[in-house]
């Protein structure tokens, strides 16, 4: 009796081409090899002789360092919707960098609700519980989950590099705030912060825009 044929395997799928102008751009998982490699070249910050206070003193620097970081962090930062048509989608977007005294903390803490925990209607208050609650997400089988995903990791790099950027009093300072972006995962402990939100708040500290504003006006003093 002749043996019974091979099974005939299929070849595994190619994998799928990601065309991107520039690698510092982009999703990616900081789980694989290559993802943890992005992440540690996005969050590189500051020896810790050279970290910055927050303080106006350091504003101007603080300013000079996210505008030559700000196009790896993605849209979270640049593209941050504010206003929005009655069915909910956004209509306006605003530039944390450029915007943040034209953005609202409510508006920053709904997307982070919406990313990490339970989102909420434009209309409704932000959620008094606190920590907030950090949701599961299931990105290798649930494809609605993937977008959400990415956007955790970029707002975790934001995170991350203002810890590296900030000396420890400067960043214990933003701590004392952290009922605005602090969530949990009640399964195992663990606290997340929502590095966009905490970038905002580090922002309207350093005020950097009228620091600009008082500076040329002194110029201009001391010139007449």
């Amino acid at each position: 009796m002749n043996a019974p044929a091979p099974p005939i395997v299929a070849p595994a799928p190619a994998p799928v081409e990601k065309w991107t102008e520039n690698p510092n751009q982009g999703n990616f998982n900081p789980g694989t090899k290559l993802g943890s490699d992005i992440f540690k070249l996005k969050t590189k910050g500051l020896s810790d002789d050279k970290r910055l206070a927050l303080d106006k003193k350091d504003a101007q620097i603080f300013k000079r360092l996210l505008e030559a970081k700000s196009p790896t962090f993605g849209q979270v930062v640049t593209h941050i919707p504010i206003l929005f048509a009655p069915n909910g989608t956004a209509t306006q977007h605003g530039n944390l960098l450029a915007n943040y005294s034209e953005i609202s903390i409510e508006c920053l803490q709904q997307r982070a609700l919406e990313q990490f925990g339970m989102a909420i209607n434009e209309a409704d208050p932000i959620l008094a519980a606190w920590p907030w609650p950090k949701a599961t997400l299931s990105p290798a089988t649930v494809p609605a989950d993937q977008n959400k995903f990415y956007n955790r990791v970029n707002a975790n790099v934001v995170h991350e590099w203002l810890r590296k950027v900030l000396d420890e009093e400067a960043y214990a300072e933003l701590l004392l705030k952290k009922e605005d972006f602090e969530f949990i995962d009640v399964a195992t402990g663990d606290i997340v912060f929502d590095g966009i939100i905490m970038l905002y708040l580090a922002l309207n500290k350093y005020d950097p825009s009228v620091v600009v504003g008082i500076e040329c006006l002194r110029v201009k003093l001391e010139t007449i």
